[in-house]
């Protein structure tokens, strides 16, 4: 007896001398496959489980794609293949540094990239270099308004946000003893509470786009550095609050991660403090054997690890094959 089958429209039709495509479906939606001329009994049953399962798949990836705004046969196989292709990352501090690395490396990997910071001739130099989707806005983490036009630039210009990326801070090197008040404030404002501010002001995109990341960026100086007390204390606070919020926020779809960055050349970082208490710390971190200049990074190789951080936490879990098990003997 020959078999012969009828699917949805997007599923191939069977039938004796090959397949080829249906033209139209001769089932109404949402309705099971029907095996034609098959005897009733378990083989008919697995084929309208089967056509089901696939009925459904496509008619999901369907709503899913209206309501994130790309194309089921396009965008969404492309994101398949690149989890970051066509989504849309805001990154503070990206003028120089791991931030301007960072940006240049989402960018070429298809990622509309809203760049941040303080410097404005920098920002558009780094657009420029992007040569591709690089929207730049200046401002200062430290101040709330200035971060509310950020979210709103973001919004208008990208329609959607799917990953924060809080680079963006202040470091000076020096004995605790001697370090100026107004250097705490300004480390703490920017380093932790700047970042905390972004994360909250981008949170109602996040939350919309439904599979949303905060990377907060830390240091390896959180464990105690001396003569960084104020800076290692503002990225230890900062690892806090992301484990806080991401607890907060278990179940919405949004993660807040934080990445400990080792020391890392071309950062500027203690480029205002005194060479001769930047000597001493160096001396000091070898001597206790937690960094020295053989451990430097590079600010793209430092970048490439927030690279693959925000990857894993985009990239969908593989679908796991359901086997029946057995039920248990009596």
């Amino acid at each position: 007896m020959s078999r012969q089958a009828a699917y949805c429209r997007s599923c191939v039709v069977r039938a004796k001398g090959g397949t080829r495509r249906s033209k139209r479906s001769p089932t109404m939606a949402g309705m099971a496959p029907v095996s034609i001329g098959a005897a009733p009994g378990a083989s008919m049953r697995a084929s309208n489980r089967r056509g089901f399962v696939r009925h459904a798949l496509s008619a999901t990836f369907a709503f899913v794609s209206r309501r994130r705004g790309f194309s089921a046969c396009g965008e969404w196989r492309l994101r398949m293949r690149d989890p970051l292709a066509g989504r849309t990352a805001v990154v503070t501090g990206a003028s120089s540094g791991i931030g301007r690395a960072l940006t240049l490396r989402l960018a070429a990997r298809g990622m509309r990239v809203v760049a941040a910071a303080r410097s404005a001739d920098a920002l558009r130099e780094l657009a420029r270099e992007a040569g591709a989707p690089v929207h730049v806005v200046q401002i200062d983490v430290t101040r709330e308004d200035s971060v509310a036009e950020l979210r709103e630039t973001a919004r208008r210009a990208c329609g959607r946000v799917d990953v924060v990326v809080n680079n963006a801070g202040v470091g000076y090197v020096e004995p605790f003893a001697s370090s100026p008040v107004v250097h705490w404030h300004e480390t703490l404002a920017t380093n932790l509470i700047g970042a905390l501010c972004v994360t909250r002001a981008f949170l109602p995109l996040l939350l919309e786009s439904g599979a949303g990341l905060v990377v907060n960026v830390g240091s390896a100086s959180a464990a105690g550095w001396p003569h960084v007390a104020l800076y290692a204390a503002s990225k230890a606070a900062l690892h806090a609050a992301s484990i806080a919020i991401d607890r907060e926020l278990r179940g919405s779809g949004v993660r807040v991660l934080s990445v400990d960055i080792g020391p890392t050349a071309g950062t500027g970082f203690g480029s205002r403090s005194d060479p001769t208490d930047v000597a001493a710390a160096v001396r000091s971190w070898a001597e206790l054997g937690i960094a020295s200049t053989e451990d430097l990074s590079t600010a793209d190789g430092s970048a490439q690890k927030i690279v693959d951080l925000v990857e894993a936490a985009l990239r969908p879990a593989p679908m796991r094959r359901r086997h029946p098990t057995s039920s248990p003997s009596k």
